[in-house]
């Protein structure tokens, strides 16, 4: 996302972009990402894992036999905050 950026600001302003600017954007860029993944784990309620899933009863069938249970019998995944992120 921040080439994206780069390559924004060098089409739009073209005699703005030198060394020194692509630079401070890159820096910039990456402590804002820093920052942002540091409050997201600490917003998040377990540490930035996900939430262990309900339990599916399975039957006990040899590992050859054994098929998925279909999609809409699966409880829905419960992700965290900075799991989503």
């Amino acid at each position: 996302m921040i080439l994206s950026v780069i390559l924004t600001v060098s089409v739009l302003f073209p005699d703005a972009t030198n060394e020194q600017v692509i630079l401070g954007i890159l820096g910039g860029g990456g402590v804002a990402a820093v920052i942002i993944a540091l409050v997201i784990m600490a917003l998040s309620q377990n540490g930035g894992t996900a939430a262990p899933a309900e339990k599916v009863a399975v039957a006990t069938a040899p590992r050859e036999t054994w098929r998925m249970p279909p999609l809409d019998q699966l409880p829905p995944a419960k992700l965290s905050l900075a799991t989503k992120t």
